[in-house]
Parts: structure tokens; C-alpha cells; sequence
């Protein structure tokens, strides 16, 4: 498309010329485009006949580039079982899917990043689909998306303990903090407390980032 004298003349897109042959594309193992269905369907003839997949002419096809890897036979085989077909997927062009989270799902989400802000992205989607199981569940980009959105995102930070409110534990705290020696601290000197276990560094490395430590034990008494 062009303007001569502010008329807008439309011209076919140019095209290579005649004879010219295709580029080579990737293999599917190295980005190219999915299995054909040809092959697909040829795994699992194989797999219902009773054939084995891992024979010695089938490793050397596999060598060459020639036959699917067995990890992703027996994944067509799976989905051959689990859904009666082999179909691939669609490819999603680097586009952003039509399928965000929105409505109560980002209600929950908002919720739950709020009480976990340490919780990692799979607890993220794993709560958000329990809380409504009639959708699928979300992929860790839609949830990211979708934590943007909100301007929230995981609180990097330390570990926080999921077991610290077992039943068990939480008698063991309570031993420790108001008990006596040697049950627990209560009654004890910061001092002592701290002078309990010392570290002390000893052999230093400086090529690498390993070191020694020397521990000092001593008594609370």
C-alpha cells in the first residue's frame, strides 16, 4: 500500500520468487512445530500391537532425529488413555491468553496473597481452583498477570513454619519457655542464653565460599 498524490493505491505484498525453496524448519525436540498427527497415531498403532519402544532400532531413529524421544511416548500414550486422542495443542503465538482471571477467582486470589503473601505460585492456583473447582485451573502466568494487576506479588522473606501450631510443637514451646533448667529458660540470664552455643570461624577459604566453624559448648549453670 502506497499514496500517489494522496491516493491511496493498494499493491500486492511482495512474495519471493518463483522456484524458491523453503527454509528448513527446527525439529520439534529443538522449538520446532509439534509432532504431525501421522506420527502420533503411528506411537500408539505400535503401543496397541504390543510393540516395544525401546528397542535398538527404534534408540538409533531416535539418534537421528528420526522417532519421538520415549518420555514422549508414553506421554501420548497417557493422553491417548486419559482422553482418547493424541491431539497437540495450540500454540499460543506469544500472545496473551483470552482467559485471564477475573470475578470472584480474583477475589480469592486477592484474599489469599494477602493472608500468604509467602505462599508460593502452585499454593496460589491450587487455592483459587479449590475455592472454584468448576473452572480449570489458572497457569502460573495468569496468575502472575493477574497478581500485577492487583499490585500484589510473593513476599521473598524467611521460612515461616506451616507445622508451628501442631499440637505437639506447641507444648514444646511452651516447656521451653516456662520451664527450668535444664527443661528450659525460664529463670535464665540473657547471658547465659546467648553464651550457651558459641561460633567461632575458623579456616577461611578465600577462593571459595566455604568455611569451618568451631563450636563452643557450655553450661547454663
Amino acid at each position: 500500500m502506497f499514496a500517489v498524490n494522496n491516493v491511496i493505491i493498494n499493491r500486492p505484498p511482495v512474495r519471493p520468487p518463483n522456484g524458491t525453496r523453503t527454509e528448513e524448519k527446527p525439529h520439534p525436540s529443538r522449538g520446532g512445530n509439534a509432532y504431525a498427527p501421522e506420527v502420533r497415531d503411528l506411537v500408539i498403532s505400535m503401543w496397541q500391537n504390543g510393540d516395544d519402544l525401546d528397542v535398538p532400532w527404534l534408540q538409533q531413529l531416535r539418534a537421528q532425529k528420526l522417532f519421538p524421544h520415549r518420555a514422549t511416548c508414553y506421554r501420548w500414550i497417557r493422553q491417548h488413555l486419559g482422553e482418547g486422542h493424541t491431539r497437540r495443542k495450540r500454540p499460543t503465538g506469544n500472545r496473551i491468553s483470552i482467559r485471564e482471571v477475573h470475578g470472584q477467582d480474583l477475589v480469592n486470589l486477592a484474599i489469599y496473597r494477602m493472608i500468604r503473601p509467602k505462599a508460593y505460585i502452585d499454593e496460589v492456583r491450587a487455592y483459587v481452583h479449590n475455592r472454584n473447582p468448576a473452572n480449570p485451573p489458572y497457569s502460573q502466568s495468569q496468575i502472575v498477570r493477574a497478581e500485577h494487576r492487583l499490585g500484589l506479588k510473593r513476599k521473598a522473606a524467611s521460612t515461616t513454619s506451616d507445622c508451628a501450631y501442631f499440637q505437639i510443637n506447641m507444648f514444646k514451646r511452651e516447656r521451653y519457655w516456662h520451664n527450668h533448667y535444664p527443661d528450659g529458660i525460664s529463670g535464665e540470664s540473657t547471658r547465659d542464653i546467648i553464651d550457651h552455643i558459641g561460633l567461632v570461624m575458623g579456616q577461611l577459604n578465600m577462593f571459595s565460599t566455604h568455611f569451618k566453624l568451631d563450636y563452643r559448648w557450655t553450661s547454663m549453670e
